[in-house]
């Protein structure tokens, strides 16, 4: 008889479980507050249902510099926004009142030099992605272990087959 793959003892398993636990967590929290941390040029925070990074060519001051703050005052887009990727003057300043989150992002970034970019990764797209990769994992290593499983039961060594 071939054993059944023994899930609960998978690293994979443990592991996706806790990214998703984080992310939603995080998730949670950027419903309410803001956190980022920037360096030099670079920024990077969690805000608004997601990941946000950030290239300002016009730059900093050296060094590193973390913050966090209570978000503003909500913006529309619901629980589950869309990805998007924004650069400097990729649009006119939008003459009516923005609706989203990224027609925000657009209208901030209309007078930034075109090498600036903005870059948000909405934490449902984060945990999506986990749990592929997780079931795809498994599912191959359950595989490998029904093969083993079968040369075992057929008597076939390892070194046989190799």
């Amino acid at each position: 008889m071939i054993a059944r793959y023994p899930f609960h003892r998978s690293l994979v398993l443990w592991g996706a479980l806790l990214v998703m636990a984080f992310t939603g967590w995080a998730w949670v929290d950027s419903r309410g507050m803001e956190s980022d941390v920037r360096w030099g040029r670079m920024a990077a925070g969690s805000m608004r249902n997601g990941i946000a990074v950030m290239w300002n060519s016009r730059g900093r001051a050296a060094g590193m510099e973390a913050g966090r703050f209570k978000a503003s005052d909500p913006l529309p887009g619901g629980v589950a926004p869309p990805p998007f990727f924004v650069r400097g003057r990729s649009a006119p300043a939008p003459a009516e009142k923005p609706r989203t989150f990224k027609e925000v992002i657009t209208e901030a970034m209309w007078d930034q030099p075109p090498e600036t970019w903005y870059l948000f990764i909405p934490y449902w797209m984060v945990i999506v992605a986990t749990a592929v990769v997780a079931v795809g994992l498994i599912a191959w290593r359950a595989g490998r272990w029904r093969r083993w499983q079968r040369m075992q039961v057929e008597g076939i060594t390892r070194e046989a087959v190799e």
